[in-house]
């Protein structure tokens, strides 16, 4: 359907009435005149269905702006085109402003709980990320004190998508933070937005308070506790964090894929890897966590050969992992075996399987963590780009007996 025959659906859905009727349209829509009448869309249902297909008939538009910028560009003028009786022609020239625009950076700071910086640094910069104070800033964010994380967004047309593309961002942060501490035991909290976590002291905050109890059988109360949760703030100044050595290689990959550079495919699946393994180490459920540590051993090991006659993913994963990180046979053994159990709890997840799940999948995340590690510095992989070349280096050491 033509731009014009999609505007003309939209105009016959939309009718004029003086404003003191509007009690009596079932419609929520509507635009008032000063001349004492209203706009008034008929169909809602209806309405923002043809709404929709305005929004996404231009594929540059499309790919440029939010539904919400588009659809505010539409819905202010519509009013004007439906009075005049007037129907755009085409949706370049209806989008012509919206098409006239020039992309450019855009710098998205956020109140951020869970940071801190040591030695009385004011400002840091880590990768695309700063830090800093609120209070510092030029125009403060909030009355209280704290810190904010900001991020440049480049070669962008639309605030709404600057600011979405920055929360993800700031979300891979903080799975990288937790990839990067090893730590699976939910001790870390990277929180961006108000309110902000109150501070206990610079190091520490208060999270949360907990309260339970326990009845018996006879109903009668067994246990019951109050628990304020505290945690360490991250010092992400802390050289543990700032080093580019070994791991820390990750914030280079995660640099120059936010700057638009592309990754070849070895390193974008080591570094979505290590996103999903953060995710992973991250998530109180039980059944997402194990998930995520089999999207890690996905996204770094699973291939698509074609082959008629091929291993199963798991078996395949399996194999490639334990070539990465066991040193002997027995190790690898051990490690397919447990890749492989991982992945039968992940099979009656998705399958709507009631297998009993265990967190051997963080054992597996341990290990993951090490095989990053692997392929970012050993002497073996210095010059690999592809997951191809580590197939066929496998196969070279299975038929080197």
């Amino acid at each position: 359907m033509s731009f014009s025959k999609k505007m003309t659906a939209v105009m016959e859905l939309l009718k004029v009435v003086n404003s003191a009727d509007l009690v009596n349209e079932a419609s929520f829509k509507s635009w008032g005149a000063s001349d004492g009448t209203s706009v008034v869309a008929t169909d809602s249902a209806s309405y923002y269905n043809a709404l929709e297909s305005l929004a996404s008939d231009n594929s540059k538009i499309a790919s440029r702006f939010s539904r919400k910028t588009i659809h505010k560009f539409i819905e202010d003028r519509l009013p004007g085109l439906k009075r005049s009786g007037e129907i755009p022609g085409s949706s370049e020239g209806f989008f012509k402003e919206l098409l006239d625009q020039k992309s450019t950076s855009m710098t998205v700071s956020v109140p951020v709980s869970g940071l801190r910086l040591d030695e009385g640094i004011r400002s840091f910069e880590l990768a695309c990320f700063r830090f800093g104070f609120l209070q510092d800033l030029e125009i403060p964010m909030a009355n209280q004190s704290g810190m904010y994380i900001s991020t440049t967004v480049k070669d962008v047309y639309d605030q709404e998508i600057a600011f979405q593309k920055a929360e993800n961002a700031f979300l891979n942060f903080s799975k990288l933070i937790i990839f990067l501490t090893g730590k699976q035991d939910k001790s870390i909290l990277i929180e961006t937005g108000l309110p902000l976590k109150p501070d206990l002291s610079p190091e520490r905050m208060y999270v949360s308070t907990n309260s339970y109890q326990v009845q018996d059988e006879q109903g009668r109360i067994s246990s019951a506790d109050i628990k304020n949760v505290h945690i360490e703030k991250i010092p992400v100044n802390n050289e543990f964090f700032t080093s580019r050595e070994v791991l820390g290689k990750l914030w280079g990959l995660y640099e120059r894929k936010h700057a638009g550079a592309k990754l070849n495919d070895l390193e974008a699946r080591i570094l979505n890897a290590a996103l999903a393994l953060g995710e992973s180490a991250s998530t109180r459920d039980i059944r997402n966590s194990i998930l995520y540590t089999c999207i890690a051993l996905e996204i770094l090991f699973s291939r698509d050969d074609g082959a008629l006659f091929q291993k199963s993913i798991g078996q395949n994963v399996a194999d490639l992992f334990a070539f990465i990180v066991a040193k002997d046979a027995s190790a690898r053994k051990e490690i397919a075996k447990l890749t492989k159990k991982v992945y039968g709890m992940r099979s009656a997840i998705v399958h709507g399987g009631d297998k009993e799940m265990s967190s051997e999948n963080l054992i597996v995340n341990h290990f993951l963590r090490g095989a990053l590690g692997e392929l970012l510095t050993a002497e073996r992989f210095k010059d690999v780009k592809r997951l191809s070349t580590i197939c066929e280096m496998l196969l070279d050491a299975q038929y080197s007996y």
